[in-house]
């Protein structure tokens, strides 16, 4: 077959290039004519009518200050382990007592 010919199971008159083109209007049609289309949220943003005022942004610094401390302690890592304990127990009697009634 040779390049740009009739393309076989093709109407006559109907080539590779002309089926390309015909591919690229029915995918970009419908993209340009979402360009068209409003967006209420986006026009209220920039009219400045969100809901509110913006949030303020604070420095990093200042947000660790506020946090307190981010390590765990061994009091935290003892409380942490022992729930970790008591829920694989709870899982453990879970699926020992296999599937609940009416499931």
């Amino acid at each position: 077959m040779r390049e740009g010919g009739p393309r076989r199971g093709l109407r006559p008159g109907v080539t590779a290039a002309s089926l390309g083109a015909m591919r690229s209007v029915v995918l970009l049609g419908p993209l340009l004519l979402s360009a068209c289309a409003t967006f209420p949220e986006v026009d209220a943003a920039e009219r400045g009518i969100v809901g509110g005022p913006a949030p303020v942004l604070l420095p990093t610094d200042d947000l660790v200050a506020r946090s307190g401390s981010a390590q765990a302690d061994a009091e935290t890592g003892a409380a942490l382990a022992a729930r970790a304990a008591g829920l694989r127990a709870r899982a453990g009697a879970l699926r020992a007592a296999g599937p609940a009634a009416g499931d």
